[in-house]
């Protein structure tokens, strides 16, 4: 009997701990982030992208390509707990056109349904995923 709830103490754990990292994905956090900001934000971004739209701890907001072609508002979450060097956010692009990071011109590789790929010099490089109508989810790694 010691031994069963044993068992169902380690695969509860596991669940749980399964549960925690899903919740705390960088996707997952950008998604949440999204779901709860994008109207007020878009509705300033849609005037003004060089306005300050800090959200608080860890999300840091700037905007490229301001007087571009492609310009976005960039909300940065820093960089990955797993990976040092790998960084994640979302953007806001007023022409609802997929971006390399930070507006950069990368050629964008289409990779399944709403989703691109890029390679920059080095080994930079990232992808980038639509979340809805003019917001997107980046990784990359520099």
């Amino acid at each position: 009997m010691k031994k069963k709830k044993r068992i169902v103490r380690i695969i509860l754990w596991l669940a749980a701990l399964a549960v925690l990292f899903i919740w705390s994905s960088p996707e997952q956090k950008v998604d949440r982030f999204v779901a709860k900001n994008a109207e007020t934000l878009e509705a300033a971004l849609y005037e003004d992208l060089s306005g300050d739209y800090s959200q608080g701890a860890g999300v840091q907001y700037t905007c490229w390509g301001q007087y571009g072609e492609h310009p976005i508002g960039e909300f940065s979450f820093g960089s990955s707990l797993l990976h040092g060097r790998q960084y994640y956010g979302c953007y806001y692009s007023p022409y609802d056109e997929p971006r390399g990071f930070q507006s950069v011109e990368v050629t964008l590789v289409p990779d399944g349904e709403n989703c691109w790929t890029w390679r920059a010099e080095g080994d930079n490089r990232g992808m980038t995923k639509k979340i809805q109508d003019r917001w997107y989810y980046f990784e990359t790694w520099l």
